[in-house]
């Protein structure tokens, strides 16, 4: 494992824009870079790894509640192979959603990874029958193995084997991802600050630019001590609704002492992060990186790259866009005087005149049609904004064949975020859109969805 930064010339940041003019050769995004999802599976952790070139990972799945959540987001990302599945490490909030991956008909698993420990759970004992069905085997990952994911390069720093009966959090598969000279992902699972100090004395490095908080930013994990090691740029903290205090305060001030930026699946949804070796974009904004930190690199020095045409110099100003629900933070997103990015998406939220009032790219995406209860009052329709420019949604409706509408308040959809339409409850982490109807809206025989924008147009569709 590399224990040291590629050596680069860098220019200091008053000559970023000259140089970004007079040098071809500088990294600029493309459709090939790679690509992590930190996906929006509630309190559990769940994440998509694409190498850019075709492999493809996913890490964990949330809970088994999380599967009908987890396969849409695959689907609708065109995910048909995962070239390697891993399971951090027993508990239910890791493995649920992973059984409903494997006994998908459309989706092709090659390789199960674990940590080498099984659980003793009901959960487990189907995920290891959801394993055998696919004709798979389970491979342990433990430390000191390395292996290679495509162009990613994998480094296991977690758990060791020999252990004894370990606790199933101590036992967590901690991974670094390394993608090209400059980027580094660490993955963490559920381990706490013991198990974080054993990493170290093992001395393998563990610096990265996107960090993986450790169990949903519990108190008990990402030590001073260990943060200092990682010194990360990005902190993603995959968590949802919770009785435990997730994230806990002390968590996310060390974080922020240790200067990185917090992303929650709570609050920003499902968190892209993208990658050319040299830098990384979060949620579409430059974030991580040489760049970021105000220099760049000379492109004489990047021999290995291809060179990448640079857009026309000339860049016209973006249309000015003020939206008071914070959905698409900077790349070193603020609140007050924390630093600490909390925007809480409601269904009350407030845009400029100035965002558009288009259709952009809004999409149906999933209905979970089958909820609790008579009245089934968690159904709900998934919609997300998959084109690059927010989407004002008053006015819009949805409706489904029996002409129960739901008319939008006024709220800005940010590129990329997804929202749900309850059939009677409310979740703010979604939005907080609800029909409020004291009885089920879709029919569990069948039914069609349809999404109207202002002006009474069709936007989308969708029939199961």
């Amino acid at each position: 494992m590399p224990a040291y930064r590629h050596p680069l010339i860098r220019i200091v940041s008053p000559l970023v824009v000259i140089f970004l003019f007079l040098f071809p050769g500088l990294p600029v995004r493309s459709a090939g870079m790679q690509s992590a999802v930190f996906i929006n599976v509630g309190q559990g952790d769940a994440a998509l790894l694409r190498d850019g070139e075709g492999f493809d990972v996913l890490i964990d799945g949330g809970r088994p509640s999380a599967g009908d959540d987890l396969l849409a987001f695959l689907r609708a990302h065109g995910v048909t192979q995962l070239d390697a599945m891993v399971a951090t490490h027993a508990d239910a909030d890791h493995i649920g959603g992973l059984i409903d991956v494997l006994e998908a008909d459309d989706i092709t698993v090659s390789a199960v990874y674990y940590n080498g420990y099984p659980g003793s759970t009901a959960t487990w004992s189907n995920f290891e029958a959801a394993v055998a069905a696919d004709g798979l085997t389970l491979t342990p990952l433990q430390f000191p193995q390395e292996l290679d994911w495509g162009a990613m390069r994998v480094y296991v720093l977690n758990p060791p084997a020999g252990l004894t009966n370990p606790e199933t959090n101590d036992a967590s598969i901690v991974l670094r991802v390394d993608i090209g000279p400059e980027i580094n992902y660490l993955f963490t699972g559920d381990i706490d600050t013991e198990i974080e100090a054993e990493i170290l004395a093992r001395g393998t490095p563990v610096a990265a630019e996107v960090l993986k908080v450790a169990h949903h930013g519990s108190a008990y994990g990402s030590s001073e001590v260990f943060l200092a090691a990682v010194s990360p740029e990005e902190a993603v903290i995959s968590v949802g609704a919770n009785s435990y205090g997730h994230p806990a305060p002390e968590t996310l001030s060390r974080l922020q002492d240790a200067g990185a930026n917090i992303w929650r699946t709570d609050q920003h949804m499902h968190i892209f992060v993208e990658s050319d070796g040299l830098l990384c974009w979060v949620q579409g904004k430059l974030a991580c990186g040489a760049a970021a930190a105000g220099v760049i690199y000379l492109p004489i020095i990047r021999r290995d790259l291809p060179p990448t045409p640079l857009p026309s110099p000339t860049v016209p100003a973006p249309p000015a866009v003020t939206v008071t629900a914070t959905f698409l933070p900077t790349a070193q997103p603020t609140v007050g005087a924390t630093g600490i990015p909390t925007p809480v998406p409601t269904a009350t939220a407030t845009a400029s005149p100035t965002v558009p009032a288009g259709t952009g790219q809004v999409e149906i995406i999933h209905i979970h049609w089958d909820g609790v209860g008579n009245s089934e009052p968690d159904e709900y329709v998934e919609i997300r904004n998959t084109g690059g420019s927010p989407v004002q949604l008053a006015g819009w409706t949805l409706s489904d064949a029996a002409n129960h509408v739901f008319t939008f308040p006024s709220f800005v959809m940010a590129p990329g975020q997804t929202c749900r339409v309850y059939t009677n409850e409310v979740h703010p982490e979604y939005c907080g859109f609800s029909y409020g109807s004291g009885t089920a809206i879709w029919n569990n025989s069948g039914d069609t969805a349809t999404l109207r924008d202002n002006q009474g147009k069709v936007v989308d569709t969708y029939s199961y």
